[in-house]
Parts: C-alpha cells; sequence; structure tokens
C-alpha cells in the first residue's frame, strides 16, 4: 500500500503498548482504497461461506444453538432477534464450516471471528457499512501482526514440520477484540482493557490436537472460532462497563504468545507488520472447499478435465504428487477417512472426485447424497495420491525461508483417461493466491461465489440487494445483514 500503509508505528515501546499505539493511529487515518475494496471483498467472501453452512447438519445445530438466546442481533435465517454473544458464536463458526473461508499464509483463518461479530454487533448499535469495514480491516491487521510475530513449528533435518506441544489460533481473539472495541468507540484505556479481557478467555491451544488427529473427527476443527468471536463481544461490553482487564497482555517471556504456545518471537512484526502493506490485501481467498494445502492440485485437475471435455467415466486414472510435510498430514496421501461434512474436507481424493465430476464448489460437496455416493466412491479408487520428496524439499526450504507456507506449495496431477494420452499440469501455487496476480481470485469471482453458495443452500437466487448495500456509502450494517433474508 506504500506510503498509505498501515506501516509501522515506532513507538520504541512494549509489545501491548505497540499494538495499541498502532490502533490508535489507524483509526485517525482514513482507509486507502485498496484495503476497502479488499475489506470488502473479505466480508463477501466469509458471508457466502456462513449462507453456505447454513445448510449443513452443524451449521443447523449451531443456529438452534443461538435461537435459545433472546436479545438485540439479528441473524439470517432466524426469525427472531437473539443476544450479540450468542449470534456471533454460531456465525463465525459457521463462517468456517465448509473450509472454504480465506487462509492467511495457511496460519489460520482469521476473518471468520472477526467478520461475523463486527457485523453483527454493528448491525445492533447502528454502525455504518464504511465504520465496519475500517474496524474489521484494522482487527485483522491485529490479529495477522500476532499471528506473524511468533513460531509454533520448526522444520526438522528430514525436512518434515514439528508443530509446537502446545499451539493455538486463540490470537485471533485480540483482532476481534479491536474491531469490536473500534465500533463500541472504546477509548484508549478501555481498548487496553477489552484485550486484557479477551486474552484472558480465549480458548485453549486446540490446534495442539491437529497437529495429532488430522482430519479432525468432531466439528470443531482446529479452534472453536465461535468462542473467540463470542468472548470478544463479552470483553468489548465488559470493558465498555469499566471493568478493567490485564494491562500488558502481550508482554514479558510469559505474556499471551507464549500462553498459546509460541517457542520464538520478534516483536518487530507487531510494529512493521508486512511491509508496505495490510494483511487482509495480502491474505488468500480459496475456490474449493477444502484444505488449502492442495488447491492447486484440484485447480490443475480441473482445468484437464475441462479442456479435454473429460466425463467421470473417461477417467481411467488420477496421479496427485504435493508436498505435504507435516507427519498427519501425510496421512492423507495413503489413508480414506470416514466421510463425514467435516472429514471430507480434509481428503485429497473426495475433493478430487468433486472436481472430476463437475459439482460447482460449495455446500453441495458436503451433501448426505454426495457423501453416500458410490460413483464418487468408485472414483476416489481410481485416485493415487503422493507425498512427493522433491516438492517436500522445496516447500520445506521455503518455509525456512518465510516462516510459513504461504507462497509457494508445489503441485502436480497426471490425468490418465481411457484414450490412454495422459495429461500432465503443475505448479506451486493455487487461485486465490493474491501475490501471484494471475492466481488472485477478483471481486466478481467472490460475487460469483456468493451467488453459487446461496443457491446451493436455498436453491433460489441471492438477493441483489445485498450486493448493493456492501457498497453502498449510507447503509448500515443492520440493512446489509437483512437482506440476507
Amino acid at each position: 500500500m506504500g506510503d498509505e500503509s498501515a506501516v509501522s508505528v515506532h513507538t520504541g515501546a512494549s509489545p501491548t503498548e505497540t499494538v495499541l499505539a498502532c490502533i490508535d493511529t489507524w483509526r485517525r487515518a482514513p482507509l486507502p482504497a485498496e484495503v476497502s475494496a479488499r475489506t470488502r471483498q473479505v466480508v463477501l467472501d466469509t458471508i457466502a461461506c456462513y449462507i453456505g453452512a447454513t445448510a449443513m447438519d452443524a451449521g443447523r445445530r449451531l443456529l438452534a444453538f443461538a435461537e435459545r438466546s433472546s436479545g438485540p442481533a439479528t441473524l439470517f435465517p432466524l426469525r427472531h432477534r437473539v443476544s450479540a454473544e450468542a449470534a456471533s458464536f454460531a456465525a463465525s463458526s459457521m463462517a468456517n464450516l465448509l473450509d472454504a473461508d480465506e487462509a492467511l499464509f495457511n496460519r489460520g483463518h482469521h476473518a471468520c471471528a472477526i467478520v461475523m461479530p463486527a457485523l453483527i454487533v454493528g448491525g445492533v448499535y447502528g454502525t455504518s457499512v464504511d465504520d465496519a469495514m475500517r474496524a474489521i480491516a484494522i482487527g485483522f491487521e491485529v490479529a495477522a501482526r500476532v499471528s506473524l510475530s511468533w513460531s509454533y513449528y520448526t522444520v526438522e533435518s528430514d525436512g518434515s514440520v514439528r508443530g509446537a506441544d502446545v499451539t493455538g489460533l486463540s490470537w485471533i481473539v485480540l483482532g476481534a477484540a479491536a474491531s469490536i472495541g473500534l465500533l463500541r468507540d472504546l477509548d484508549g484505556d478501555a481498548m487496553r482493557s477489552a484485550l486484557g479481557i479477551a486474552a484472558y478467555g480465549a480458548p485453549i491451544p486446540t490446534n495442539s490436537n491437529w497437529h495429532v488427529a488430522y482430519p479432525p473427527d468432531s466439528m470443531t476443527k482446529y479452534t472453536l472460532y465461535g468462542a473467540l468471536a463470542q468472548h470478544a463481544v463479552s470483553a468489548v461490553e465488559l470493558a465498555a462497563l469499566g471493568f478493567v482487564g490485564c494491562q500488558n497482555v502481550l508482554d514479558g517471556p510469559r505474556g499471551f504468545r507464549r500462553l498459546i504456545g509460541a517457542t520464538t518471537w520478534d516483536d518487530d512484526v507487531l510494529r512493521d507488520g508486512l511491509a508496505g502493506t495490510w494483511t487482509i490485501v495480502q491474505t488468500g481467498l480459496k475456490r474449493y472447499p477444502a484444505c488449502r494445502l492442495w488447491h492447486g492440485a484440484l485447480y490443475g485437475l480441473e482445468q484437464l478435465v475441462r479442456d479435454a471435455r473429460l466425463a467421470p467415466a473417461d477417467v481411467r486414472h488420477v496421479e496427485i504428487d504435493l508436498a505435504l510435510l507435516h507427519p498427519t498430514q501425510m496421512r492423507l496421501a495413503r489413508e480414506y477417512p470416514e466421510l463425514t461434512e467435516i472429514s471430507a474436507q480434509f481428503s485429497v481424493p473426495y475433493g478430487a472426485a468433486q472436481v472430476i465430476e463437475r459439482r460447482p464448489p460449495g455446500p453441495a460437496w458436503y451433501r448426505p447424497d454426495a457423501l453416500s455416493s458410490e460413483r464418487t466412491r468408485e472414483l476416489m479408487r481410481r485416485i493415487d495420491v503422493a507425498v512427493d520428496p522433491v516438492m517436500n524439499k522445496e516447500a520445506a526450504e521455503e518455509v525456512k525461508r518465510v516462516g510459513h507456507y504461504g507462497f509457494r506449495l508445489p503441485w502436480a496431477v497426471s490425468v490418465t483417461p481411457a484414450s490412454g494420452t495422459t495429461l500432465r499440469a503443475s505448479g506451486t501455487n493455487a487461485p486465490g493466491d493474491p501475490f501471484v496476480p494471475a492466481l488472485d481470485i477478483t471481486r466478481r469471482e467472490t460475487e460469483e461465489k456468493f451467488r453459487e453458495f446461496y443457491q446451493q443452500a436455498y436453491g433460489t437466487g441471492a438477493p441483489p440487494a445485498f450486493l448493493r448495500l456492501l457498497d453502498a456509502p449510507d447503509a448500515t450494517c443492520a440493512e446489509l445483514l437483512g437482506a440476507l433474508g
């Protein structure tokens, strides 16, 4: 974002003071046009994922949970108002339920627990959409900087990745609290308390279990995003009432990052972020409702099948080669988990079969008829997935270089049709990588995703008013959320 960026705020202060100084600086300056546009796109993408999840069994259970409360918040498709906390819990959990939401360098999904509570709280307090976008962009930046400032895995001598014994995604609660705090116009002291209260109530570092049990056998996945959002709402409301929280939440050798599993950290990242840009501009968007680690292979397979006009019966064999650095991820190359609407998101053969069957990405991938389809299972038996040692070495070097999985994940795919002429594709990136211009997902493509997910969930076209209000200069969050119905 050049000279307009959310660039470093040079305070020479403690980590907590640095974050608070950044928030104070950003809240007083206009959002750059690029950041405003990207934030709206991320919001639209998050809402699309939420809408898709309303058609899922886990989503219906979360909505039923929210519906047991009462309060001032609206949440489509519920027919009565509910509490902001319960709505935020359900909506944030649901926005990640399809695994189709944004992912910043594969470190976690920030937006689901920031976008949804910000819009819900904004709807309660009459906030404009413009002010909500500003708060969301700043909250995303806070969470991302905290995330990028510490390490929770190491690359072993054999190139495999070892996760920390304790690790979690609880840092997102700070971004959620920051965004909601801005919507509630908390001053500096109250914002400090809100961050401290939020950290004290964040979920335990459940991502540790992801390093042990993969794919997950529950509906909570790598963390309970709903709990992060719910507690952020409560933390801000407590701070607004004068409840005093921890004043130095990020400071010292036993600060918040250490408590959630940091092995090392770099405070300069809190101050500088990603040089010259906002992280929300760099976060990746998804085409497929599946783990981001093999989106490149699904994309290559989709191009091969489309260009050769192959029907499922025409496909004799598929070979997918991936870089899967973590030992538990490697199981995906050799095992076929029991298919549920959650575990199937982490099955390479299942995702590849959906692509070959030309099923449009979205909740339709995880409907009972798709999960139990014998044709799909027979097709999966023709798909072999291998962990490629050369790709693993390349990916491991990239992780060492940049400290995350973010930039290059090599992949290769080959399709042998009944004709016998093998088709091949390979690459290092996937749709939605903003740092590869040819692969960046456009606003128009995100609008198509919103319409597709809505159509799959409700069998009818998405309301055009929602897209108009998202860009309307005088729209409110209440109007925006109301337009979904």
